[in-house]
């Protein structure tokens, strides 16, 4: 039975709609979770496979990446930004997602080199701490959290948008990694039912449609998510991991 620890945000159900209709999922004991449990997860052994945020590789020795499937955005992801009352320049403090190490990285990368405001104060956060945020104040959300705070909020800050503007390149949230005991006829099949499940994303969007009517998922699920892991978003990787070891 393999281990696998997937992110639990709507990004990733087009993977996982590929692992329930393969028929892959009953040699799976699969785990949902959030960006910075599947990093533990792996990093404590306690699974063989998972869906792990980039910032976190720089920590890792004993892993591969696999498939060439990730979460990645071109330009726009929407789901990870800062959200303000105020212009960037004007806030005095973020606080911070306390779901992915990516993000914050990202943010810190960006904040330096991007906006050119490394004074802002960056503040780690519980949950419900997007609800608290005050003047002067703003925060770096994640995930599925966003979607209320894309219709009305004031000032938005697309944390891909930014890399994008900043590098010339995508980005790459996350990455699909194995221990080296993972075989490569494993990893095939796998690799097969998520690129199977990224394809009829479209059939998945129609289905959410009805539970969650509110999002529009053809819009997120190619506009906003880009699965491929191709060269350019490969590239980004290196880019990113380099920059956090410089920090």
């Amino acid at each position: 039975m393999i281990k696998v620890s997937a992110v639990s945000y709507f990004n990733t159900k087009p993977m996982i709609y590929g692992l329930q209709q393969s028929g892959l999922l009953s040699g799976i004991q699969l785990h949902l979770d959030i960006p910075a449990v599947t990093a533990l997860k792996f990093m404590h052994d306690e699974v063989d496979v998972a869906l792990l945020p980039c910032g976190v590789l720089p920590r890792l020795n004993n892993y591969k990446i696999i498939t060439n499937n990730c979460i990645g955005a071109i330009n726009q992801v929407k789901t990870v930004a800062i959200f303000a009352n105020q212009p960037l320049e004007q806030l005095d403090k973020i606080y911070l997602d306390y779901q992915s190490r990516t993000s914050v990285e990202l943010l810190r990368i960006l904040l330096k080199e991007y906006w050119k405001l490394p004074a802002i104060e960056l503040l780690p956060a519980s949950e419900g701490f997007e609800q608290r945020i005050k003047e002067n104040e703003a925060a770096l959300l994640i995930g599925d959290k966003t979607f209320p705070f894309l219709a009305d909020t004031p000032y938005q800050y697309d944390l891909a948008t930014a890399w994008h503007e900043h590098t010339g390149l995508p980005f790459a949230f996350a990455v699909w990694v194995a221990k080296p005991t993972v075989s490569e006829e494993w990893i095939t099949l796998f690799d097969k039912a998520l690129e199977t499940g990224v394809a009829n994303r479209n059939q998945l969007a129609f289905q959410l449609a009805h539970t969650n009517p509110e999002i529009d998922w053809m819009d997120y699920f190619y506009n906003c998510i880009s699965y491929n892991l191709d060269d350019a978003k490969r590239k980004a990787i290196k880019l990113f991991t380099e920059k956090i070891q410089l920090t």
